[in-house]
């Protein structure tokens, strides 16, 4: 198992784990330029000429309709209400200093005891020991690692599963707000603590205003 000890999704946070956002463009490219046909030489440049002049002025910063790559995550306001009452709850947190500024806060999982300095030392002595799945399971998940950036607030990322999967969660947008480093929307304050927002309500898009400068 050591040797495939890099095989988790972890090992490479805010990378792809899939190569799905590749062949979207390779069907796109299909449907659109190239019609599904395989186009001899010549013709198949200029169509790549083509779409490269097209993609190139679609993403062109002084044009209106400018289609703007997405830099930061969306945040849903079901996930500021959850992230809201994960600040108010005050989960016991251990804060460690990293190299580069970095802070490191450390919280048990949801439905396990609060963290102590020995279970703390235990997980840490534990990292990438595990020799089954079961072990990776019970370890790596038992403790949820928040490394956060005072300085660069989009730098900031979890260890937990849905940090991994959608570039934002409860504990490290929980941070933010238990922080005071961002503005949480009225919306997400008027649940009260405990019931879970119902579905169908809207989210909001772009979030990037509630981020204190």
């Amino acid at each position: 198992m050591q040797r495939n000890a890099k095989w988790y999704e972890e090992t490479a946070p805010a990378h792809p784990s899939s190569n799905n956002g590749l062949e979207s463009i390779n069907g796109t490219s299909k449907r659109e330029h190239t019609l599904r046909e395989r186009l001899p030489g010549g013709q198949f440049l200029r169509k790549v000429d083509g779409l490269l002049r097209a993609w190139s002025s679609d993403r062109d910063p002084s044009s209106s309709n400018c289609k703007r790559f997405a830099v930061t995550p969306s945040i849903s306001l079901a996930e500021w209400t959850a992230a809201f009452h994960w600040a108010v709850r005050k989960v016991k947190m251990l804060q460690r200093t990293s190299s580069g500024g970095c802070r490191l806060y450390y919280a048990a999982a949801s439905g396990r005891p609060e963290i102590t300095t020995a279970q703390l030392c235990a997980y840490q002595k534990s990292k990438g020991q595990w020799s089954t799945f079961d072990d990776f399971k019970t370890q790596e998940y038992r403790v949820w690692v928040i490394k956060f950036y005072p300085d660069a607030l989009e730098k900031c990322s979890c260890s937990c599963p849905y940090f991994l999967k959608h570039t934002i969660c409860i504990h490290e947008l929980g941070m933010k707000i238990r922080l005071k480093l961002v503005d949480v929307p009225q919306e997400a304050k008027v649940i009260p603590l405990g019931p879970k927002r119902k579905r169908g309500r809207p989210s909001m898009a772009d979030s990037s205003h509630y981020i204190r400068r």
